[in-house]
Parts: C-alpha cells; structure tokens; sequence
C-alpha cells in the first residue's frame, strides 16, 4: 500500500493497492513483470478479484480499529473492464468485505478506454452506479482528449510519472502538467501526480495547484504487516518538502 497525500492540508488521504508476485525464486515481482502473462494467460480477472478482494477486506479491518477516514485505489486492466460481470462482481466484494462504496476509487488507464470508448463508457457507467469513484490512470500516454472525457463517469485523473519526472528540468512538462490541471479542474475533475520523489517537484505541484501526490518523497509502497502502524503514524510534510510524522 503506497499512501496518496492532499495538497490541501498535506496528510494521508488514502492509500493505493499494489500487487507484487512472490516468485519462489526471484523474489518479488513488480506488476510490468508479470500482469501482461497474466493477461495473456486469462487470468488477470482472477488476479484482479483477488486483489480488489484483500485490500477491501484488510482496509475495512483497519478502518474499523482506526479514527482515521482514508480512500482506497485499485487498478483495474482492460481485460477486466470488457467483463460483464465486473459490476456484479465489485458489488458482491464491497458487500462481503464491508468497505463503502464511495472509499473505493478504481484506476483505468488511457488504453483500456480508448480500445472500445463506448463499451468502456457503459461499464464505467455501471461501477458509479454502485458510488465507487472513477480515475483515469496514466493520464497523457494515451488517446484520449478531455473531449471525450466529458463523456466518461470519472472525479479524477492521475498524471503519468514521465511528466512528472521532467518537473524542474523541461519547461514543456511543466507547461503540459499545468495545462492538465487547468483543464481537468475547469472539469471539476481532482488531479494526482504519482512518481513524485524529490521536493522540488513537491513545491512546483503544489505551485501549479495539483489536488493529490504519491510517489518515494512520502513512502514507498509497504507490505499489509506494516500498514497499520502507517495508518496510525501518518503521512504528513513540512513547507519545504521534508517528510515527518503526522503525530
């Protein structure tokens, strides 16, 4: 679980789900390593089910035993999205598990939307109608316009970490990631920045009036084990960027 911190009062305001594969030999494995055999595989919905499934379950735990109010981010990949069984099936895990709808925020990217816009649109349709909330990950390395983001259920957008990167060091990033968040806000549309590790690119998001950021500079994704005590710590930053505790 990797936390997202709120610009607008620079502390924890949810956590992202990553996946990792515990390779008997490898060690473990980031999701570029082996999320595209799975899908060729035919087994990315089982994979994502599961996911989906323990992090609503051990959010929930947590939630219970914490005074803290937190979202929840999972990815989901094209293969799942063309399911007509995903709405069915998101709503029989928040059921079981317990975890609110509208604290569930899934990510699509780009390319799983631009494949088939309009089948993509009716399913992303029927996830809001379950009060989840819908976020276009990888914002920028795609097709997709703001146009036909218009058409589409979604609260937020997650810059791609390439432009984020380049923060500091190219002017045309930088001019391309306001651009994004103008526009995006002019939508009513949230904006995240991921991939964010040092405390310039910090200060130059929060100048440029991004709403959301992840990335090395707060913490690095953490194991189920020590995701309590990240809770109950918190993530919190100083004016000029330095991470502390919340406490």
């Amino acid at each position: 679980y990797q936390p997202v911190v709120s610009l607008a009062d620079d502390r924890t305001a949810g956590f992202e789900a990553l996946v990792r594969w515990n390779h008997s030999h490898d060690g473990l494995l980031g999701p570029a390593e082996f999320i595209p055999l799975a899908e060729t595989l035919g087994v990315i919905h089982e994979i994502g089910a599961y996911v989906l499934d323990e992090s609503c379950g051990e959010c929930a735990r947590w939630r219970r035993g914490s005074s803290k109010d937190f979202f929840l981010a999972v990815n989901l990949s094209a293969r799942q999205l063309v399911r007509p069984d995903l709405a069915p099936g998101i709503a029989r895990i928040l059921d079981e598990t317990g975890w609110p709808a509208d604290r569930l925020e899934l990510e699509i990217t780009e390319t799983a939307i631009t494949e088939d816009f309009i089948a993509a649109a009716e399913r992303l349709g029927r996830l809001r109608d379950l009060g989840v909330r819908i976020a276009i990950d990888d914002f920028g390395t795609g097709y997709s316009t703001f146009t036909s983001l218009l058409r589409l259920p979604i609260t937020k957008i997650k810059i791609d970490r390439s432009f984020i990167t380049e923060l500091g060091v190219s002017t045309v990033a930088g001019n391309i990631v306001q651009a994004i968040i103008s526009l995006a806000h002019s939508m009513q549309l949230r904006v995240i920045a991921e991939g964010v590790e040092t405390p310039e690119q910090f200060r130059l998001l929060r100048q440029l009036g991004c709403d959301e950021i992840q990335g090395w500079l707060f913490s690095k994704a953490v194991p189920p084990d020590d995701f309590a005590e990240l809770l109950r710590r918190g993530v919190s930053l100083s004016p000029k960027g330095a991470v502390q505790s919340a406490e």
